[in-house]
């Protein structure tokens, strides 16, 4: 049976290995998965997920920033799962932990980036790991910034960046990604499915008198 736990009434002191879990981040980015580790002391979950190649991914997820948490699957404690335990040094895992929260505090958009720039910053993150916010600018590769109001001529070589070669690969990289991000959400768009729709209309043939 499911069981939703609201976040801003804490998250349990304790959740089984084992279990399944669903964490919506403060993107809307959802990540389901067996529950392979979690350590409320500091705030982390860890979740591993099949892929298609056959591989395992563990994804570590700081509970600081889900704004949706819900058990679909609560494994009882006296269970044992012999599938989920793993051999994991602790060192690497506060690593990961450590990275882990310094990207997801980078992520954090401002106020003032609105519903665009926001979407554009997931999409963008998407291909690219090393991409922050810097004011209400996109900074990718500590080498390239987009400006609001967000567009391909909003995208701009920093200049206090000296490695030119790097920088300028960069940027074209980006124009075409946000590029791609404006004509899709143009094509999505209801008055442009309204135009493709007028357009599509079978004519009829005048009749010659």
């Amino acid at each position: 049976m499911q069981r939703s736990v609201p976040v801003d009434e804490n998250i349990p002191e304790y959740i089984t290995t084992g279990s399944v879990a669903k964490c919506v981040d403060c993107f809307d980015e959802v990540t389901i998965g067996e529950v392979a580790g979690f350590d409320r002391g500091v705030n982390m979950i860890l979740l591993k997920t099949d892929q298609a190649d056959g591989k395992t991914k563990v994804t570590f997820i700081n509970l600081g920033f889900v704004k949706e948490f819900e058990l679909l699957k609560e494994m009882p404690s006296s269970t044992e799962q012999s599938s989920v335990t793993q051999n994991v040094n602790a060192s690497k895992i506060a690593k990961r932990i450590e990275e882990e929260t310094e990207r997801k505090y980078r992520s954090l958009c401002p106020s003032t980036c609105g519903v665009d720039g926001r979407r554009l910053f997931v999409v963008i993150r998407k291909t690219i790991e090393d991409v922050r916010w810097s004011g209400d600018s996109i900074e990718v590769f500590q080498c390239v910034l987009v400006h609001p109001p967000y567009t391909a001529q909003s995208v701009q070589i920093k200049s206090t960046h000296e490695g030119v070669t790097q920088a300028q690969s960069t940027l074209e990289h980006v124009k075409k990604i946000v590029d791609k991000f404006w004509r899709g959400k143009e094509t999505s768009s209801p008055d442009h499915k309204g135009r493709t729709a007028a357009s599509s209309e079978v004519q009829p043939t005048p009749k010659n008198g």
